[in-house]
């Protein structure tokens, strides 16, 4: 179930503080799996959700949250857990796990079934452990700077401009 609250979506200690949304995206707050998580979101249609790496945040997506509403999605991006004030996780978990499961969450809470998942850095990883938690959910899969699994240590350890 999606609940909105009055409050602003990002603290005024968050990174993304002073971001201005466009006339087209939008912010509030859905409960999901247990958090209160800030979104921002564009347009609707097929639900693509975007996960931001570290030191990155919800609103690193503006751009392309608008750009893929004029295109007919509805384009979300949530702040993942530990990125906001008050998004403490609720169980102390930031193992890669916890945020796959939270992006699951958040397409249950969003009423969808599936959605593309688009995740970058951080959130690259949560994208990979959300479509291994249940690859039914996850429609399509996009990835951007961090390999899966096994190859993330290896590319670190043996590739130093990594």
């Amino acid at each position: 179930m999606t609940q909105v609250t009055q409050r602003p979506p990002f603290g005024e200690n968050s990174p993304a503080r002073g971001f201005q949304a466009s006339d087209r995206v939008r912010h509030r707050t859905v409960q999901a799996g247990g958090l209160e998580v800030p979104i921002l979101e564009a347009g609707s249609g097929p639900l693509v959700v975007f996960l931001h790496g570290f030191p990155d945040h919800a609103a690193s997506w503006t751009g392309i949250l608008d750009r893929l509403a004029q295109e007919g999605y509805w384009a979300v991006a949530p702040a993942q857990r530990g990125y906001w004030p008050g998004g403490a996780a609720p169980d102390g978990s930031y193992r890669v796990a916890s945020t796959g499961q939270d992006a699951l969450a958040l397409i249950e809470a969003l009423g969808r079934e599936q959605a593309d998942l688009i995740g970058h850095d951080f959130g690259a990883a949560a994208a990979y452990a959300a479509t291994s938690l249940d690859a039914r959910r996850v429609r399509k899969l996009v990835t951007m700077a961090a390999p899966p699994g096994r190859q993330l240590m290896t590319a670190l350890v043996t590739d130093g401009d990594q």
